[in-house]
């Protein structure tokens, strides 16, 4: 476990802390009025069930969970030595990966990975057009996430550029079927909704492999 100089919260870099802090590189937001944290998220067992615990064993907050609007909900929540510990000690910015992240070894850069797939990540769990995608606005932001990922035996391709009516993103991809399966078995998800999409798709390419 890589250890944090100087915090008073959590002490070491541990699994479910990268998990945390891949969310929040992912789609998370800071806002220093009030030191306010947010995580958006269109599924509220999601919130319920993985990151609201997830933030009380941390950090021993018991964070409200608001509805957001009618696509989805957020967990918001203002805290002095919570944000402090994410801005100055982590240095955490959304669409950046920190520093430290180099500095982790391997189980707790996958949790991290999962952290950002599970924030900004899409399965398409047809069996024709079967794919993982990630999904962020910072092309550089993704670049990293490729090297990471490569570091685990995992290959994405991409950045590829995406520009609608809603605005310009990019994406990084995996197609190849055999390497939906390294991701799956590597790097997985905790994400309640895309953990059964990505379950479905494995399901479907085995039993078409084994027929």
């Amino acid at each position: 476990m890589q250890k944090i100089a100087g915090s008073d919260l959590p002490r070491f870099i541990t699994p479910k802390l990268s998990y945390l802090i891949g969310w929040l590189c992912g789609d998370g937001s800071f806002s220093s009025n009030r030191y306010y944290i947010k995580i958006s998220e269109k599924s509220r067992d999601q919130l319920v069930k993985v990151l609201k615990p997830l933030i009380k064993d941390l950090f021993g907050v018991d964070v409200p969970i608001f509805k957001k609007s009618a696509k989805g909900f957020a967990i918001q929540f203002g805290s002095k030595p919570v944000f402090k510990f994410f801005k100055r000690v982590l240095k955490l910015k959304v669409g950046k990966t920190p520093k430290i992240i180099e500095l982790i070894d391997k189980t707790n850069k996958v949790c991290f990975i999962r952290g950002i797939f599970d924030s900004e990540g899409y399965v398409d769990d047809s069996y024709l057009n079967s794919k993982i995608v990630i999904s962020q606005a910072s092309k550089k932001f993704l670049r990293k996430v490729i090297s990471l990922c490569k570091q685990i035996g995992i290959e994405f391709k991409g950045p590829y550029f995406h520009k609608t009516k809603l605005g310009t993103w990019y994406t990084i991809q995996i197609r190849k079927k055999r390497e939906i399966l390294k991701f799956f078995r590597y790097i997985c998800s905790s994400h309640i909704n895309k953990l059964n999409k990505l379950e479905n798709l494995v399901r479907k390419i085995e039993e078409k492999w084994g027929s």
